[in-house]
Parts: C-alpha cells; structure tokens; sequence
C-alpha cells in the first residue's frame, strides 16, 4: 500500500450540526466512543478515526505517517472529503494531543476543542497554552472523572454536548 491509498479507518455518522473529528488515545479504538456516538449526534456529526495501527486502520511503513504532522495531514484530508468549512475535534489522551496538533495548524477549520484523559501530561502542556491563545477557538478539558467510558459517561456526555451547544455559532469564522 501507498500513502494514497493508506487511510485512517474513519466511521462516518448521521447527526444534527457540523462533523465533529474524534480521536481516541494509544491502544484504543472506534469502540472507545460507543457510548457517546448517539448523545453527540444531537450537536454534530461524529466521526470517529482509528489511529494507524489500531482497530480497522492499516499500519503504514512510512515512519512519518505516525508523527504528529502525519496525522494532522490525514485529519485534514478528512475534513476535505467531508466537505466541512470547519470541524469540532475530540480527543482522548494521545488522542487530545494529536487534535491539538490539528487546531495549531488548521485553526480556522476549528469550531471547538474538547480533550479528555491527559492534558495534565507534559505533551499537552507544551502544546495547550498556544492553543488557548487562538482567537475563536473554543476549548474545554474534560476531567477524567467524567473520561468517556470510565465511571460516569453520562456526565461526560452531557458536559461535552453543553459545551458543544453553547460554542455552535454556525458562522464559519476567517482569520
């Protein structure tokens, strides 16, 4: 396989809003979000990848795929196909850094950031303050008390979606 032909798994849903990009962390899969695919359909359309190696998603020969600049290419292709002038991203652990590469790069492509499980690590801090520089980017940490298929999914669910409704303005924003 090539890299035009080597994709990430993606599982496309049904929802009411913009595609919402989301990202699970290392050893995870597109199961991760079982839980959450129906509520975030109320506020978006979920779409949930596999990480290169993981789940569905094929593991590529060319070490650069698996960098952060490889999969912030790859998020980007999608939101292309998608045909979205922007995009939510949601991302778990290493899933939160990989979107935060994302809303670095593609800052105007970004409606919101939601990151869960991680953001307290060293990875995150390097890259999260830029982030929250960004005019027009809305972020939210969800605590891993609410982490998504831990004790309370329910809550995160409805914290993420009060979140999601509150930042939906609808107007795509330029820089």
């Amino acid at each position: 396989m090539s890299a035009d032909t080597e994709k990430l798994h993606t599982v496309v849903h049904d929802g009411n809003g913009p595609p919402a990009l989301i990202v699970h962390g290392a050893l995870g899969s597109r199961s991760y979000w079982d839980d959450n695919v129906a509520t975030l359909a109320e506020v978006c359309a979920p779409v949930v990848i596999e990480l290169w190696g993981h789940g569905r998603s094929p593991s590529p020969a060319d070490t650069n795929r698996y960098r952060p600049s490889g999969y912030v290419a790859e998020f980007e292709r999608i939101r292309c196909e998608l045909g979205a002038s922007q995009i939510w991203v949601i991302g778990q652990s290493m899933g939160a850094a990989l979107v935060l590469h994302y809303v670095l790069a593609y800052a105007e492509r970004v409606i919101g950031a939601v990151l869960t499980n991680g953001t307290e690590e060293g990875r995150f801090q390097r890259l999260l303050p830029t982030v929250r520089l960004i005019p027009g980017v809305e972020i939210v940490d969800v605590a891993a008390s609410h982490a998504v298929n831990a004790q309370d999914p329910a809550g995160w669910n409805a914290t993420t979606t009060s979140f999601m409704r509150h930042h939906s303005s609808g107007t795509p924003r330029t820089h």
